[in-house]
């Protein structure tokens, strides 16, 4: 009969050779790919791996036989890598690399902005990962978008690894690897005290606030977790370029409403800072449509732009966290609200973007509205 230490030896031996066969045998990636921040000619693709690596490529084509690529060369577990010479209505076969690890191949394509096409939008799935996947997922894949826009709170604690993988970039992970995303942080999804969130969850130019044009859409990403005037500024400088100016239309995202009705706390009916701050900017400059989350309901707001069109507030909260349901401040410019869990979408042609909020449960469409083009 062996001694016991030798037994127990033996078995700490298995343990560390099945540790190091599922180290080496870790999906690639771990998480991802995922396709964010498009232009009609570029956009960029992120993944996480199981280990670090000191080379990451995208290999990228309209022929799988004859892929381009493009590299990038900085250790990391979270690379992305921006993809450009794109041509809008193509298809793209793709597939990403880091070190020896290459994973399956993917196809995207850039929608054709002189053609219709369909945006989805969503908010605060965070720890309501379940109805997220179950209803939410499903909803947007069944809207068939082109494009993807939220408005935060994607994960419930953005300094928890493991939540980006549940919450995150499980459920969704057939959406964001085919359809590209324009990401927006809310309060839970964190920046700074943590780079995990500008790990899982990266942002185009300064990684924090960005601007982006697709065909006949200007659109604004604010960060609204951080309260400093520089990216106020940085609003105000962007409405007057000739981007924002000769766009046909004009969305901003944040996830923090200026407006609120409802609201399961007394003594928030929105962000008193960004109506003081913004809500300005929005009206002078001609802003269309205003894209929130953080209240987990529908709601949508009007208020008057200084030309005599309209400013539509929208918040679009209802993913997967848990609903707001009282109505504590009942806002007069307010035209629809709604505790019930949706998505919204939006189709665009040169003729005008019409939208349509959709209850994931039953599938049937409760508020309809419709901008034309500046």
């Amino acid at each position: 009969m062996k001694p016991r230490w030798i037994c127990r030896l033996a078995t700490l031996s298995l343990v560390l050779m099945a540790g190091a066969i599922f180290a080496d045998e870790a999906p690639h990636p771990l998480l991802g790919p995922s396709l964010y921040a498009p232009t009609e000619s570029s956009v960029h693709v992120w993944w996480h791996t199981a280990q670090e690596h000191a080379v990451h490529s995208v290999q990228f084509g309209e022929d799988p036989q004859t892929l381009r690529e493009a590299t990038l060369t900085r250790i990391t577990r979270y690379p992305t890598v921006k993809l450009e010479g794109l041509v809008p209505g193509r298809v793209y076969h793709y597939r990403v690399r880091s070190g020896p690890h290459t994973a399956e191949t993917y196809t995207f394509t850039l929608p054709d902005p002189t053609r219709p096409f369909r945006i989805a939008f969503w908010s605060d799935n965070q720890n309501g990962w379940k109805i997220f996947r179950d209803q939410t997922v499903p909803a947007l894949a069944k809207a068939k978008p082109q494009l993807l826009i939220t408005a935060g709170d994607l994960v419930q604690n953005g300094r928890n690894y493991d939540e980006w993988g549940e919450q995150l970039y499980g459920p969704a992970r057939q959406l964001l690897r085919t359809i590209p995303w324009y990401p927006v942080r809310g309060n839970h999804d964190y920046d700074r005290g943590t780079e995990l969130a500008n790990d899982m969850l990266p942002l185009p130019q300064n990684n924090q606030w960005y601007a982006k044009t697709y065909g006949p859409i200007r659109l604004l990403v604010l960060n609204t977790n951080i309260r400093e005037l520089t990216q106020i500024e940085w609003l105000e400088q962007e409405m007057q370029k000739p981007e924002w100016t000769n766009a046909r239309y004009r969305l901003v995202a944040f996830h923090h409403p200026p407006f609120t009705s409802l609201w399961d706390n007394p003594g928030y009916d929105g962000d008193a800072l960004l109506r003081a701050l913004a809500v300005p900017l929005f009206q002078k400059h001609g802003a269309d449509v205003i894209l929130n989350g953080h209240a987990h309901s529908y709601e949508r707001l009007d208020t008057d732009r200084h030309d005599g069109r309209k400013v539509h507030y929208i918040i679009l909260g209802g993913a997967g966290g848990a609903l707001d349901t009282i109505d504590v401040h009942p806002w007069p410019i307010s035209r629809i609200k709604r505790s019930t869990y949706h998505i919204l979408t939006a189709e665009v042609d040169a003729d005008s973007m019409v939208f349509q909020a959709l209850d994931t449960s039953t599938g049937k469409a409760f508020d309809l509205f419709m901008i034309e083009p500046n």
